[in-house]
Parts: C-alpha cells; sequence; structure tokens
C-alpha cells in the first residue's frame, strides 16, 4: 500500500471513529428523553381515565337519586291499591327532569311490563318492555334495592341508541309493582367524553362488561370497530381484561382503527362500565420528533463538517488517484473501441470494447507486428492518417471505415483520431465506434421513405425523382423514354371478395413480374392501391421508341394475364391454393425533353390508361393529345354545369303528344342548356357527364319542380287545365332511398292533382334491384302518378318484369319509327309492342313520328298516342301553350 493511500485510509477512520461516538451519544440521549415522553403519557392517560370514571361515577348517582325520589312517589300511589294519579306523577317528572337534564325521558310500567306513563307525552302508552334486560333484572331481583343499567338499545319510542338506568318501586308488602327508568342518549355519553383532551388522534371509549363498545370519541362512523356493541378490541386490551385488574396501561402498536396508541384500562365497580382513555404515539411523541430531527440534524453537520474537513486534508492525495483512475476505467469501460498508439505507430494500449469489435484478446491486440495491422485496418488511407497524428500540427479527423475481425469478416466502423501526451511522450487516441446498426437503420429508413412497404418497388417520391431525372437525361443524350401507367383491372372485386390479405399476394406478385420485365436501368414502382408505373429510359428516336415501349407494354401485358397461384386462408392451420387470371390496361406516354412536367406526363399516361379501360381493358393505348383536349374540355363543361344550374340557366322544353284526333291530350317535358357563350346547349351534350358526375339529381329534381309548377299554372286555365306531362327520371335519381318522398314533396307543394303527372322510366332500372323498383312504383302509383316506359325494345326487354311493374303506357322507341316504312323488322317490334301493350292493358305512344304515312300505319297497327316533330319540336312553354291554342277548333260566327 502505498503512503498516500495509508493516510487516506488512517484519516478516514478517525472521521469514522468520531462520528460514530457522537451518534451513539446522540442515539442514548434520544432513548431516554423517549421513555421520558412516554411515562408522561402513561400518567396522561390514567389520570383522563379517572377523570371519566369520577364524572360518569357523578352523573350515574345523580340519575340513581332521581329514581329513588320517583320510586317513593311511586310506592305512595300503590299504597292501598289505588288508581295512579296521572297529575301527581306528572309533577314527579318535572321534578326529575330539573335534577337530570341529561335524560330524555322518564317512564313508568307496571308489574306486567307495560309503559303506562312517560314524561315526553301526556297520552296513554302501551309499550311492551318485557323482554329488556333491566326488567326482568329488577323483575327477579331479590332485594329490589339494586339501580339496572342496561346495554345499549335502539329505544322504541326515540328510535336511536339509548341506555336505561332503571329502579324498581314494590307494592306495600314488598311484592313486585313495575319500574321506573329514565332513557339517557348515546350522544350525552360522547359529549361528555368529548371534554376530555387526548390529543389529535387520541380516543376515549367506555364498554360494558362483556367489552361490547357503549361509546368512542371520537366515533369510527364506517368501520365495524367503531359500531355500538361490537366486541372487536386488540389482543393487549384483551389481555389486560383477561387479567382481572381494576386499572392497568398497556401499549398496542395496532389500535382498531390502525393507530399506534398507550392506554389505560379502569373497571367502574358500580356501574360495571369500563373506561378505555388512549393517546396516539404521533401526539404524545410529537416533542420527541422534534428534538430527534434537531439532535439528527446537529449529527449531520457535524458529520458534514467532520467529512469536508478530512475532504480537504486528503484532497491531493486523491486528486492523483482519481485522475488515474478515471483514466483507466474510461479506456477499460467506454462505450466506444480504443487504441492508443505511440509515435512509431505501435499499440500500447486497447480497451475491451476495441477487443470484443474485433474478436481479439487484449494480449494478441499489443503483440501485432505491421503486417497483422495491416491486415486488421485493410483501409491503407485510414491507416495513414493515424499514423499522421504524431505530428503536432495535425488536427483531429473522423472518417469512416472498415476493419477485418479475427474470424475475417469487415466490421463498418467510424474512427476518431487525435494527439494528445502520456507519461511526457506523444501518443495518438483513436476511438472506434462500430456503425454497423446506423447503417443499417439508415438503410431500413431509406426503405421506408423511397419504397412501397409491401411489394419493395420504388414508392410515388422515388419513382418521381427518377422521372425528373429521366426527363433530364433525355434532353441532355437526345434520347426518348417512356412512362407507362398500369392498372389492374377488376383488383377491388377481388378485394370485396377474397379479402385484402389475397389481393396483397397478387399485388406482391405482380410486382414481381413487373421487375422482371423492364430492364437494369429501367423503373418499376408502385402508385399506390393498384397502380404502378413502369419508366423505360434510353430508348431510341421517336418510331422506334414507340415500338419499342410498346413491345415492353405487350410483355408485361403478357406476363400479368398469366394465371396467379394464391393461397386463400380458411382457419389458423391455413388455407387451399386458388388460380386467379388478372388483366391489366396500360396508358403509355412517350418524351425525350423537360418541355413537359412530372405531373403533366403522369397525367398523359393516366389518361391514356383509361382510353385502354375504355377500349375493353387488358389493352395498351398510347397518349393522344386529342384525348387530353377531350379530358379538358369535359372537365371545363363539368364547372360550367354546375354553375348552370346555380345560375339558373337551365330551360325546359315541351314538346306535344296527340292522340289518334291530332289533339295535344299532353307534352313531354326536356330540359335544355341556355349557355351564355355556347347558346343553346342539347341535352346529348351534357346528359350523359350529368349522370357520370351525380349532377344528373339537381338537374332531376328542378326539372321535376318546373314541371309540378307548370302544371298548376295550367289547372287555372281551361284550355290548358287536362293535360299531362311526363318527365324522363334518370335511373340514378330513381335510386336515390328518398326518391319516393321527394316526389310527393314536390307533388303537394306544387298543389297538383298527381294524376296529370307521368314519370318516365328506362329499362336499365328493371337490371338491379327488381323489387326496390317495384316498391318505389308501387308507393307513388298509389298517388295517383303514372309511368311510362320509355325506349322500350332497345334495352333489358323482359316479360317478367313487365308483369310486375304498375305500369301504365309503353313508349316506342324512335329507332323503330325511324325505319318502321323500310324495315320490315321495325314494323313487326312496333307491332309487337302495340299487341303486347294491348294484352297488358297498357297505353303506347310512338316517339320520333316524322311523317304523316309513319302516322298513318302506326294508327293502322293499333297506335293510339304519338309524338314527333311532324306535331311539334319541342319549345318554349309560351310556343308550346300557342301552338295548342292555334290546333283548338275555332267557334262559328253567328251571321243571323
Amino acid at each position: 500500500m502505498s503512503r498516500a493511500r495509508s493516510i487516506q485510509v488512517l484519516l478516514i477512520g478517525v472521521l469514522l471513529g468520531v462520528n460514530l461516538l457522537a451518534i451513539a451519544a446522540s442515539a442514548y440521549w434520544l432513548n431516554q428523553s423517549k421513555l421520558q415522553y412516554v411515562q408522561q403519557a402513561e400518567v396522561q392517560t390514567r389520570n383522563i381515565a379517572n377523570a371519566v370514571e369520577h364524572n360518569l361515577a357523578s352523573s350515574i348517582d345523580k340519575i340513581d337519586l332521581a329514581l329513588q325520589y320517583l320510586v317513593d312517589d311511586m310506592e305512595q300511589q300503590v299504597i292501598g291499591g289505588k288508581p295512579v294519579k296521572t297529575a301527581l306523577v306528572r309533577d314527579a317528572f318535572a321534578r326529575f327532569q330539573e335534577r337530570v337534564p341529561e335524560v330524555e325521558g322518564v317512564r313508568i310500567s307496571d308489574a306486567q311490563g307495560r309503559v303506562f306513563l312517560r314524561s315526553e307525552s301526556n297520552q296513554p302508552t302501551s309499550v311492551d318492555i318485557t323482554d329488556r334486560d333491566y326488567y326482568q333484572q329488577l323483575r327477579d331481583s331479590t332485594t329490589g334495592k339494586e339501580l339496572a343499567i342496561s346495554k345499549p338499545v335502539v329505544g322504541r319510542l326515540q328510535q336511536h341508541n339509548i341506555i336505561i338506568f332503571a329502579r324498581r318501586y314494590n307494592f306495600p308488602g314488598g311484592a313486585f309493582a313495575g319500574i321506573v327508568f329514565g332513557a339517557v342518549a348515546l350522544d350525552q355519553f360522547q359529549n361528555m367524553l368529548s371534554q376530555f383532551d387526548l390529543g389529535r388522534k387520541g380516543t376515549i371509549a367506555l364498554r360494558d362488561r362483556e367489552l361490547g363498545l357503549i361509546v368512542r370519541f371520537p366515533p369510527l362512523p364506517n368501520m365495524p370497530a367503531g359500531t355500538v356493541g361490537n366486541k372487536v378490541i386488540s389482543s393487549e386490551f384483551r389481555k389486560a381484561y383477561e387479567s382481572g385488574a381494576t386499572a392497568t396501561t398497556f401499549y398496542t402498536p395496532n389500535a382498531v382503527d390502525g393507530e399506534e396508541r398507550i392506554y389505560s384500562f379502569l373497571r367502574m365497580q358500580k356501574a360495571h362500565l369500563m373506561v378505555l382513555a388512549g393517546v396516539a404515539s404521533s401526539d404524545y411523541l410529537a416533542g420527541w420528533t422534534t428534538e430527534r430531527n434537531k439532535v439528527i440534524a446537529t449529527v449531520i453537520c457535524f458529520a458534514a463538517v467532520t467529512i469536508a474537513l478530512g475532504l480537504v486534508l486528503s484532497g491531493m492525495l486523491q486528486r492523483a488517484t482519481q485522475e488515474n483512475l478515471r483514466n483507466r476505467m474510461y479506456l477499460r469501460n467506454a462505450s466506444d473501441g480504443i487504441q492508443i498508439t505511440d509515435s512509431m505507430g505501435r499499440l500500447v494500449e486497447v480497451n475491451d470494447r476495441f477487443c470484443r469489435l474485433l474478436g481479439y484478446s487484449r494480449r494478441e491486440l499489443l503483440d501485432f507486428d505491421d503486417h497483422k495491422w495491416q491486415e486488421c485496418w485493410p483501409d491503407e488511407v485510414a491507416r495513414n492518417a493515424i499514423l499522421q497524428h504524431t505530428d503536432l500540427t495535425a488536427e483531429p479527423i473522423s472518417r469512416e471505415t472498415r476493419l477485418r475481425r479475427k474470424d475475417g469478416r469487415l466490421v463498418d466502423v467510424e474512427v476518431r483520431s487525435s494527439h494528445f501526451y502520456w507519461s511526457k511522450h506523444l501518443h495518438v487516441h483513436t476511438s472506434i465506434r462500430d456503425i454497423s446498426e446506423r447503417l443499417a437503420n439508415a438503410e431500413k429508413i431509406e426503405m421506408l421513405a423511397y419504397y412501397d412497404p409491401l411489394t419493395n418497388l420504388p414508392n410515388r417520391r422515388l419513382m418521381l425523382e427518377r422521372l425528373n431525372r429521366a426527363m433530364v437525361g433525355c434532353e441532355r443524350h437526345h434520347r426518348h423514354a417512356a412512362l407507362l401507367m398500369i392498372d389492374l383491372d377488376n383488383f377491388k372485386m377481388l378485394n370485396d371478395t377474397l379479402g385484402h390479405g389475397v389481393g396483397d399476394q397478387l399485388l406482391i406478385e405482380v410486382a414481381k413480374r413487373l421487375q422482371s420485365c423492364v430492364r437494369m436501368g429501367d423503373t418499376a414502382a408502385r402508385m399506390g392501391g393498384d397502380e404502378f408505373v413502369v419508366i423505360l429510359e434510353d430508348l431510341d428516336e421517336s418510331t422506334l421508341a414507340a415500338s419499342q415501349a410498346e413491345s415492353v407494354a405487350e410483355k408485361i401485358l403478357s406476363s400479368l394475364h398469366q394465371p396467379y397461384n394464391l393461397e386463400l386462408a380458411t382457419n389458423a392451420h391455413g388455407g387451399f391454393q386458388h388460380d386467379y387470371l388478372c388483366s391489366a390496361s396500360i396508358g403509355l406516354a412517350l418524351f425525350n425533353s423537360q418541355n413537359v412536367s412530372a405531373d403533366e406526363l403522369l397525367k398523359r399516361s393516366d389518361t391514356a390508361m383509361y382510353q385502354a379501360k375504355a377500349a375493353g381493358r387488358n389493352t395498351v393505348r398510347f397518349f393522344d393529345p386529342r384525348m387530353q383536349l377531350a379530358v379538358d374540355a369535359r372537365a371545363a363543361m363539368e364547372v360550367e354545369l354546375r354553375h348552370a344550374i346555380a345560375q339558373g340557366e337551365l330551360r325546359v322544353y315541351y314538346q306535344p303528344q296527340v292522340n289518334a284526333d291530332g289533339q295535344i291530350q299532353g307534352a313531354e317535358a326536356l330540359v335544355r342548356w341556355q349557355h351564355p357563350r355556347r347558346g343553346m346547349v342539347l341535352p346529348s351534350d351534357f346528359i350523359a357527364l350529368a349522370e357520370d358526375t351525380g349532377l344528373i339529381l339537381p338537374v332531376g329534381t328542378w326539372v321535376l319542380e318546373a314541371a309540378c309548377d307548370q302544371l298548376k299554372r295550367w289547372s287555372t286555365q281551361d284550355a290548358f287545365s287536362h293535360l299531362t306531362i311526363a318527365v324522363n327520371v334518370s335511373a340514378r335519381q330513381f335510386r336515390q332511398s328518398q326518391f319516393v318522398e321527394q316526389v310527393q314533396s314536390i307533388v303537394q307543394a306544387a298543389g297538383i292533382d298527381a294524376r296529370q303527372l307521368k314519370l318516365e322510366l328506362t329499362e336499365s332500372l328493371m337490371v338491379n334491384s327488381i323489387q326496390e323498383t317495384v316498391g318505389k312504383m308501387a308507393a307513388l302509383h298509389a298517388l295517383g302518378i303514372a309511368f311510362s316506359l320509355d325506349d322500350f325494345g332497345t334495352g333489358y326487354s323482359s316479360l317478367s318484369y313487365l308483369q310486375r311493374l304498375p305500369l301504365d303506357q309503353l313508349k316506342i322507341d324512335q329507332s323503330f319509327v325511324r325505319d318502321l316504312l323500310l324495315d320490315a323488322k321495325d314494323a313487326a317490334i312496333a307491332q309487337t309492342v302495340i299487341n303486347l301493350a294491348e294484352n297488358l292493358s297498357l297505353h303506347v305512344i310512338a316517339e320520333g313520328v316524322e311523317t304523316q304515312a309513319q302516322r298513318d300505319f302506326l294508327l293502322s297497327l293499333g297506335c293510339r298516342d304519338f309524338q314527333g316533330y311532324l306535331f311539334g319540336k319541342p319549345c318554349p312553354v309560351e310556343e308550346f301553350e300557342q301552338h295548342l291554342l292555334s290546333t283548338l277548333p275555332k267557334p262559328v260566327k253567328n251571321l243571323a
């Protein structure tokens, strides 16, 4: 042991001895002080127990004396067997209450135990007390002179806990005549006990001769140990009770309420009661606790001063030792590997972390020669950089390199070097940190940021970077490239029917096939969902580029169209294989410069892809600028149509519907668009767009409201009141869940006769949900609304649904009427429709009638209602009304 170490040990021993002596002296003093506080607590509890016993005995004596007076009065009353004089007893009651006001009430019973008088009421009382212990005790008493004190009971009159004090009165000759007794509420005892101060957690209790609780202060309302009559006591109390001692003091660490206390126990000989007074340790040791804290603080201060003095004295010795220890601990326990080399590049020290990193022992590393050193550090640049730090002018360096482990495996590390002096010689300190995990995490982060987690293909972000790179490369090298937008056909159906897990299997397999179809420098990426993108770079000039791109696209189509072996999970233990065929639609856009943005290229390929879907799917379509013009025009028209609905640019035109006599019976409401720049826009130019975008709903509602409003106006004019209006209802509008309620609301708001409104439906409504269609039509038909089946025979013509639908009319489509006189097939179809309507008791109307010959031929077939240019073109309501008036017969003038 060194001298510095020996002095340090001696100094520590002296300081330790002095502090131990101070602690021992303080502990002895505190123990003696505590004993004094305990003795004071015992004296305090005994004094309070005696005081309680004295007060209680005085109160009992006073109650007993008052009862004796009352007994004397009652024995005088019963002499000679005379009836008891109630007035005299009432006076005795009053004197009793004056003597002992703490008694709640005084009662008198006869020998049979019936209470016949009580101080609280002037009314006769009939209460039976024969079951009470105090009554039985006095009735059976041989002397009849004792005072009976009951256990706590719930009074039959007071309905709360009371204690009864009772005495017996006798007939002349000593026979039992009854008892007089008074009731004292336990609250009176509670109030008496509350006058004594035993500290914040002290307690005083009264118990009967059988340990049953009479009253306790403070009460324990929510604990079983606090209920009246309970016999829950500590083991220490039970031991003192069973000892038979009249008075004693005991200590309990865990009273019934969980407190640590000193108790004094006292038996009352006269009343057979027990007084228990306890003071809590936290109360009677409060002063001692303050003294203890002061002593401890003093001892701590003394220890602090002595230790500080010792630290000052041993500071110089410790500094050198700690510095040496600190350096060694840092070297051994550093989280990074550390090597120290001398100015010649020889290893002089390594830590354990560096040994574990390379798999060598410390001895093996320190014995390395130059050859082994070069094997361990294969990077010559990094190795020389460390040696350069022997130059005092070199700055600290940090670089990443690789070291070779003992097993030959290379490990990625970060090296930091700096020079320092050790024992007056220049050395190089090199820390080596294993960054394999960091590089792996960086690779994972890059995968998450740039690659789709399901397919491991580049995601949209990386695809856009490569697309921009391809655009720059095309312009720099004057080459072409192609962007392919690939969308799987009917993928949603696969997801909905077989589940997303099966859909994911398909997407993974699609990604593999895409990668197998492209070259090393090309990119296959996933945009999201079932959309993929392929970027083909370094294509030839325009014509060849298109051919090359198409060849790859066809190769992709062929590969994707091969069967997929998908696993369908049936339970937790596996499933079965399912062969699935999938096709794709591919949109292809060529580019060779940066004149077009990446977003525009994606837009073009997407447009071409939708053209491929429209062409039947499983095909390739090149982007055509005319496609984009159509898409842009359609988008512009959608915006303008929304504006037209909001600004009221729509109009309703009416086309006459006539009978066989040429009389106008009604009209069909047809919508027109009065465009502020284009003029009148026909339905063929915007109705299909409205259907696709959902705008047909507000348009259809507006037309229906306008038609009903017009019917309301016509109903007030004799020339027009007979007219009906037919309104076309789209399938999308009809399938609304609230369609019936909507139509009913519009009809009621207009206040029209619903029988003058006719709704024209198309056959497409019958393809799906026939039951729902029948239900809605029946509900509206019940209101009086008529139904016409428009364009009958051009779509899903089925006799089965005709029988179920509440139709009123069939409409022969104009495509059959147009060539009626030239094509026998059209004539046969028209005849069939007319015959069918007649057999089903339906009306029939032909539309598109443009010549008198067509009208006459249809009439000969049995058609009685017509619509077409022969009778009038669709026109505004004003022109329609003028036309109708012009067809009415003119009144004959009277020439007389």
